[in-house]
């Protein structure tokens, strides 16, 4: 179920894309199909093989695009080979991927002349490897992802880019029964096609101006509790503790809005049905990025709106302290804000961060990740920085 939430709201997210320019869904949206090599990183070393992309995508701004995608990697498993099972395993990941163009950020649109692009890339998602021939359960997990994107096309009015790509996913600790750093690298070579393509991807009205415009500062705390399949989330079962946290972002437009955020997180272990008594306290960190959409202006502007709601997705890497383990998360929530004056808002963050049970406690290197998770809620204060150019958050009175 809490797979499907995370699934369900990253295509809801990318469906909006284009409607604070009051233009259609395919202006600017892009198919993408590739393959090429894959080096996999594990306990036993290097194997090579191949793998294979599509997805599709949307620059939801000037200088940033959406991609939801769909890696096949084609190489031997770490696993299957250790109990004697050679041969070629199909890994699957689906990501959810932010291009950014720092060439139309910074606004020299012809440094790499007419015919070149490059787009660095970061993307979080879904892992998977099926079963094994001898019986062995299937593994599920997160991944992180950051690559970089070479295009090349005709003219900047050219339907058609030849793309190369290189990406790395970096996969959490004992997926696929590979303990310690573990990755895929993969090059690609395949093609981009626009189905409405605009030339130079014109900023809306209502879309941020400058690079050092829009941005702001938070910082809040709240209460979480620490579920496993949603039980014992009654607070006489002590699973429950707190989450402060600071935030930076920018909002992109009157709709789009990006932060990163950097939480502690004080969380339980599986509550002990033996002793009857919560799991063992434990403490980690972890470092996001989401992506906002904000409901309140998405069928159309509305000037003078003093409360705005924006549901968001994201990812990010978590770390334990006493344990020392690094792995990979999965969020989704929503955000309040509340205007007070140009400079401060209240916000609420409803939360829910699911990560893998090796962190958590859990039996097992890795398994269903969206088994274990942090439902929270925090409110506090943020403060905008520079001018406010996308105008969503001026009241009534507000007079340029």
């Amino acid at each position: 179920m809490k797979k499907t939430l995370l699934l369900t709201l990253a295509l809801a997210l990318a469906l909006c894309a284009g409607a604070q320019k009051g233009s259609s869904f395919k202006e600017n949206t892009f198919l993408s199909f590739n393959g090429g090599f894959t080096l996999y990183k594990n306990e036993a070393g290097t194997a090579s093989g191949f793998n294979f992309s599509a997805g599709i995508g949307n620059w939801i701004v000037r200088p940033l695009a959406i991609r939801l995608a769909y890696n096949g990697v084609l190489v031997p498993s770490y696993a299957f080979s250790n109990a004697g099972n050679d041969g070629q395993t199909l890994f699957h990941a689906a990501s959810g991927e932010i291009l950014w163009d720092p060439l139309s950020t910074f606004e020299r649109m012809n440094l790499l002349g007419e015919h070149f692009n490059i787009y660095p890339i970061v993307g979080f998602g879904f892992l998977d490897r099926g079963e094994g021939a001898n019986g062995a359960g299937p593994d599920h997990d997160l991944h992180f992802m950051m690559g970089l994107q070479v295009a090349w096309h005709q003219s900047r009015y050219h339907n058609l880019d030849v793309v190369f790509e290189l990406k790395n996913f970096f996969l959490p600790n004992g997926f696929d029964g590979s303990e310690g750093y573990n990755s895929f690298l993969n090059a690609n070579l395949g093609i981009s096609y626009y189905l409405d393509r605009s030339t130079n991807r014109q900023r809306s009205l209502f879309e941020s101006r400058r690079v050092n415009e829009d941005w702001f500062i938070g910082l809040g705390v709240g209460p979480n509790v620490s579920s496993f399949e949603f039980e014992y989330m009654d607070p006489q079962y002590g699973m429950w503790g707190f989450s402060p946290g600071i935030m930076v972002g920018r909002n992109l437009s009157s709709v789009w809005t990006m932060r990163l955020g950097l939480d502690g997180i004080s969380a339980h272990e599986r509550f002990d049905t033996v002793l009857n008594k919560s799991g063992m306290r434990y403490v980690f960190s972890n470092i996001h990025f989401d992506v906002m959409y904000n409901v309140t202006h998405a069928l159309g502007f509305r000037h003078g709106s003093r409360f705005c709601l924006l549901p968001y997705i994201g990812g990010g890497i978590i770390w334990r302290y006493d344990d020392v383990k690094f792995d990979v998360s999965a969020d989704l929530g929503l955000v309040g804000r509340y205007y007070l004056s140009r400079r401060s808002d209240l916000f609420f963050d409803l939360r829910y961060l699911a990560i893998s049970p090796s962190i958590g406690g859990g039996t097992g290197a890795s398994g269903h990740f969206y088994g274990v998770g942090l439902p929270s809620f925090t409110v506090g204060y943020i403060f905008n920085l520079g001018t406010s150019t996308t105008r969503y958050r001026m009241p009534l009175n507000w007079n340029p």
